[in-house]
């Protein structure tokens, strides 16, 4: 059984086909409030499947509005009103900066990020972070707020640096860039990482192609995890979807 702690699978289609390929848990990950709510409609709806859905709620640093004050309220209700498991994703993104004409954004992208580790320590949810060209500033942000843990997810710095995430408590999310060959500074991360700190996950939108390029299975990243670290894969894939049940507050069946 696997757990895949990271997805935006909102097509209810696609259900069926990760149940039967052995997903026991799927994180349905929001990244501003209207896929927030898609996610805990689609949780919600399918609440009497085997592979159980959990709903994650939060504003990407690339959606970021104008009124986060009235966004985060927005992520409160929903917390209220439906079985949460995580917030997120959020946090910085600095890549691409020029192309994308979003220099001015920083400011806003950390009001956001802020104010959604405020919620996680109010609603004592764990937190799924996205971080891209902005390593420093995203650990000095999460080490001001030693209450909140969570997941750096699809994790892309250097073995070093996951050993401080680490040393604050945070988990290291390994995504499917774990199985390319370009994938350069990836296995020496998951090599280091001590195993009980690991998570699987796809960042999966879709079912099996995207440009004609099949997509990787949890699956297929737990083994490669396993590969890496030269570990057995009956020893190394139950302890990744162990870690993350401890993380999200899930009760593994007997």
């Amino acid at each position: 059984m696997y757990f895949d702690t990271h997805s935006h699978v909102f097509d209810e289609a696609m259900l069926d086909d990760l149940e039967a390929s052995g997903v026991s848990e799927i994180i349905i990950v929001g990244y501003d409030p209207l896929t927030s709510k898609k996610a805990c409609d689609l949780a919600e709806k399918n609440h009497r499947r085997c592979m159980r859905i959990l709903p994650a709620v939060g504003i990407h640093p690339l959606y970021v509005g104008d009124d986060p004050e009235g966004d985060i309220s927005t992520l409160r209700s929903l917390i209220r009103d439906y079985p949460v498991t995580a917030v997120g994703e959020f946090g910085l993104d600095y890549y691409d900066e020029k192309v994308r004409g979003a220099t001015s954004d920083r400011d806003r992208q950390r009001r956001y990020f802020k104010a959604q580790m405020e919620l996680c320590g109010e609603c004592t949810l764990p937190a799924l972070i996205h971080s891209r060209k902005a390593a420093q500033e995203t650990y000095d942000t999460l080490a001001a707020y030693p209450e909140v843990k969570g997941v750096m997810h699809s994790f892309i710095y250097s073995a070093e640096m996951a050993r401080r995430f680490c040393d604050l408590g945070w988990y290291i999310g390994i995504g499917t860039m774990v199985c390319s060959p370009e994938a350069k500074k990836l296995p020496a991360v998951v090599r280091d990482v001590p195993a009980d700190m690991l998570l699987a996950e796809t960042d999966r939108e879709v079912n099996e192609t995207r440009g004609g390029v099949r997509l990787l299975s949890v699956a297929e990243v737990a083994k490669r995890i396993a590969e890496v670290r030269g570990e057995k894969e009956d020893i190394m894939l139950p302890i990744l979807r162990d870690n993350a049940l401890r993380l999200f507050g899930q009760i593994r069946p007997v």
